[in-house]
């Protein structure tokens, strides 16, 4: 990349931050929990899977409805084993819930040498996520981001619309705006459908309902394996 990127749009969890780790180890309290009421495990995964896509599908993301959704799995596990729902282990659930995410978020070694780079640049750098807006906001302030890019944008959905919204409000060029993030059906299909330049950025943990086939490296994405890499393209 010989010419000066102008603009470069970043997703923020398990892009900049750990994210993952948190559901995961929340789902997996959760689990060895409700093995301890007499449901198995496999049951258990399967139904907590089904509750969260019904979630995601609704377009309805973090940890709240996280949270509401490992709850209906203990109603709906209990329902179907002709049982009768607690209120007081509905309450532990969310309590352990609240628990898990209560540890401050872990920036990726980089991140800040990268963003200070990239302004550096010349580049107009954002940030862009998906999930509740109070909850996305909160760690964006609390990690120091804000301080750092030109704005952010908590989007309800992240698809080809949302993206051209956001480059038309922030007068960007398409075609000389990168989208940088971690998962390839919120961050590079729809940016890409929306004339932008794509950059896929490793993560370890790949939500289920995101593994899609290796088309990735065969539309013009390119791949690094985390933020700090951006400093060797740009």
């Amino acid at each position: 990349m010989t010419n000066p990127v102008q603009s470069i749009i970043l997703d923020l969890d398990d892009t900049l931050i750990e994210n993952s780790s948190s559901y995961i180890n929340a789902a997996e309290a959760f689990s060895v929990f409700m093995s301890g009421l007499g449901f198995s495990k496999p049951e258990v995964t399967r139904e907590a899977a089904r509750q969260d896509r019904k979630t995601i599908n609704s377009h309805r993301y973090g940890k709240i409805h996280f949270t509401g959704a490992l709850v209906n799995t203990y109603k709906s596990l209990c329902a179907k084993h002709k049982k009768k729902h607690s209120p007081a282990v509905c309450r532990q659930i969310r309590e352990a819930v609240d628990k898990e995410f209560s540890n401050p978020a872990e920036i990726y070694s980089g991140v800040f040498d990268t963003l200070y780079y990239l302004k550096g640049r010349g580049c107009r750098v954002f940030i862009m996520t998906l999930g509740d807006k109070r909850e996305q906001e909160a760690k964006i302030i609390k990690c120091g981001f804000d301080t750092l890019v030109e704005g952010w944008h908590v989007a309800k959905r992240k698809d080809a619309s949302a993206y051209s919204a956001f480059v038309k409000k922030n007068r960007l060029d398409p075609c000389n705006t990168f989208m940088a993030g971690n998962s390839y059906k919120y961050d590079i299909l729809p940016a890409k459908k929306a004339g932008l330049k794509t950059i896929l950025v490793y993560h370890e943990s790949t939500w289920e309902y995101e593994k899609l086939s290796g088309e990735v490296l065969k539309n013009g994405t390119l791949f690094v394996k985390n933020i700090k890499e951006l400093m060797v393209h740009f």
